[in-house]
């Protein structure tokens, strides 16, 4: 009996705590939620490089003992258009929110938020666009899981897709992952974009001096990513994968990444594999700079962001291709580029000797598959509508054309079924397949090659 009073007691005891920590912690959660919605309408301020003006505005909140409901509106804009969406969120109050009691979690929590996203009425859309619950802790960070609705607009037509994410404030550092099953879109001209089954996974940082350089891995990977333009023979990449790591060390920002994945034509015409293996060490300060015009063409064009290219190529940029390959059933043909600029003033520039200057320990290296290329040119040559029979034989008087060429002017060196190049430049000196290459001919040189590569 003594045990079963002390029992009662302190259940009791541990029910007044609840409450009132929940009531104590319903104003934490309305000081908290207001500051969150002041930390997202700052980084909905990012968007406007992309020409989309959002902002999350008309915030109620109505505060109870366990919960507070809360409705504000999202509104969206574009140059076109603007859109208001409706949010509807349930706060459930800490120590032990009651919805993450439901499912029998008993970790303390500031709070848990379940949240609604309604689109406008015009897309006629009757549930929530997005759903899902954020957990907050008393330290701040952030963890949920949301799911964007399946929808159909005019334009795109997406599956359920899943998002799982969290955030650290204190070291700005989270982790974000997504599934989409199925994405289309199709505009007035009748580009078609198809998606199927993509994973994409990333843990990231930012850095309050270049917040606009993402830091951190990502994974990507996807069954298919199809493309076609005006009824035009579509292109798909299969299978496609994709890892990369951005890092910061002092005033230097270092990208490398990968991608492989089969190429395919028609639905049916496997050109190959294609590999890609790189890496680029930039300026910090200009890269960040740059990111600010990497919205559009029409930006990335303009006096400004060339400027912006100017200065970051002024310091010291590397670049290196490991590898750019296209494998097929006849072979592998293959370009890798090591790329070291010196600084440089252009304005002291007189002649192609002051230009060769500034690369150091440069070096571009091709190999090409003469039956590999003959096979990808037929592929290519069906494509463009020719009979099987003939593109065959048109790729091969194409390709035999291109390897004499090669050879006869030097550019290339020839290995029984393959041909091979290999250009180096350091500090004004080039060198072409082991030889020398006098400074009155590297101009021709040069342009030979481009020529080459081009063809």
């Amino acid at each position: 009996m003594k045990l079963t009073k002390i029992t009662l007691a302190l259940a009791g005891i541990l029910g007044i705590a609840v409450v009132g920590g929940s009531w104590y912690t319903g104003q934490q959660a309305e000081q908290r939620y207001q500051q969150l919605v002041q930390q997202g309408n700052q980084s909905l301020k990012t968007l406007k490089i992309y020409g989309i003006d959002a902002e999350i505005k008309d915030v109620k909140f109505e505060r109870h003992f366990f919960s507070s409901d809360v409705k504000y509106t999202l509104e969206v804009g574009t140059v076109d258009e603007r859109y208001q969406l409706q949010g509807d969120d349930k706060l459930f109050h800490g120590p032990l929110p009651l919805n993450r009691l439901s499912q029998v979690n008993l970790m303390p929590a500031m709070m848990s938020v379940e949240s609604k996203l309604y689109l406008p009425e015009k897309f006629k859309l009757q549930t929530p666009f997005t759903e899902g619950q954020t957990d907050i802790s008393y330290a701040g960070n952030l963890s949920g899981e949301f799911s964007l609705n399946a929808f159909k607009g005019e334009t795109w037509d997406l599956a359920k897709t899943q998002i799982e994410f969290e955030y650290d404030p204190a070291q700005k550092s989270g982790k974000f992952s997504s599934q989409i099953p199925s994405y289309q879109y199709q505009d007035q001209t009748n580009t078609r974009i198809e998606i199927q089954d993509t994973l994409y996974k990333a843990d990231f940082t930012s850095n309050e001096k270049y917040p606009e350089l993402s830091l951190g891995n990502y994974e990507f990977s996807s069954k298919m990513v199809r493309y076609s333009s005006d009824g035009k023979a579509p292109f798909a990449f299969t299978n496609l994968s994709s890892q990369g790591k951005n890092t910061l060390e002092k005033d230097r920002w270092t990208s490398t990444g990968s991608l492989t994945g089969e190429l395919l034509a028609q639905d049916k015409l496997n050109l190959g594999k294609l590999n890609i293996d790189s890496s680029a060490e930039l300026d910090a300060e200009s890269a960040n700079e740059l990111m600010h015009y990497a919205s559009s063409l029409e930006k990335l064009e303009s006096v400004e962001a060339g400027d912006v290219v100017l200065s970051l190529l002024n310091k010291s940029p590397k670049l290196q291709i490991k590898e750019l390959s296209l494998e097929n059933a006849k072979g592998k043909n293959s370009l890798s580029l090591n790329l070291n600029l010196d600084k440089f003033d252009p304005s002291q520039f007189n002649g192609m000797e002051d230009v060769l200057k500034i690369f150091k320990a440069s070096v571009l290296e091709t190999q090409f598959k003469l039956p590999s290329l003959e096979l990808f040119m037929a592929q290519l040559n069906q494509l463009d509508g020719f009979p099987k029979e003939d593109a065959e034989q048109k790729a091969k008087q194409t390709i035999s054309e291109f390897a004499y060429q090669a050879q006869a002017s030097s550019l290339a060196t020839s290995d029984k079924d393959s041909l091979k190049m290999k250009l180096s430049i350091d500090q004004g000196k080039v060198n072409l397949n082991g030889r020398d290459v006098p400074e009155a001919a590297v101009q021709g040189a040069l342009f030979m090659i481009m020529l080459g590569l081009n063809h």
